[in-house]
């Protein structure tokens, strides 16, 4: 019934698991249909999981219409870990000081999520991402990449606070993260695991 009904569909995005960017990847692998992945996976599997590492495994069960494991063993799933994060997209460049205020109002903010939750963390993740308008300040020597939208962007920043003790203290986290803000420093994102 799988094969006769959905083998031809399109857009592949109608599927669980197949976004744009996939669909992009597909197409260029000449794979329109859940019907060219399944024939793709016989003639010549590799050409998939060259595509998408061990993910094409996954895209060639969902091809096939195999599901490997039920609704009830999904639901059932508990991880054995936790981690929270949360992120800011700012809507224009922020000095240094205007920053760190953002970045202490998401640590607060956290910190009170780990305290709802009655979760602790030992480590905190802090990812920075800048304007495009720092790459035409003359000043700018640093690395570059391209953004999303194929312009040339300053390269992200990114760093690991691994603390001795697990906690979930609003001011041993601001200390700590602050501390890194200020040997790292337009997008911050903050994880705690």
């Amino acid at each position: 019934m799988y094969r006769k009904k959905l083998w031809s569909h399109q857009p592949l995005t109608d599927f669980w698991r197949i976004g744009k960017g996939y669909e992009r990847r597909l197409t260029k692998l000449n794979l329109f249909t859940m019907g060219d992945i399944a024939r793709q996976s016989i003639i010549d599997e590799d050409v998939l999981y060259n595509e998408f590492g061990i993910n094409a495994e996954l895209l060639i069960d969902h091809a096939w219409g195999y599901e490997p494991c039920t609704i009830s063993e999904i639901k059932a799933y508990k991880p054995m870990k936790n981690s929270i994060s949360t992120g800011q997209v700012l809507h224009r460049g922020y000095k240094y000081e205007q920053a760190k205020i953002v970045l202490c109002e998401m640590i607060d903010s956290l910190s009170l999520d780990l305290v709802e939750k009655q979760l602790v963390t030992k480590q905190v993740v802090l990812h920075i991402s800048y304007d495009r308008e720092n790459i035409s300040s003359s000043d700018y020597k640093g690395k570059t990449k391209k953004d999303s939208y194929g312009r040339m962007v300053p390269m992200h920043s990114h760093g690991t606070v691994n603390l001795d003790f697990h906690t979930s203290s609003t001011d041993i986290l601001r200390n700590n993260v602050s501390e890194l803000f200020d040997s790292i420093v337009k997008k911050i994102c903050l994880s705690e695991n």
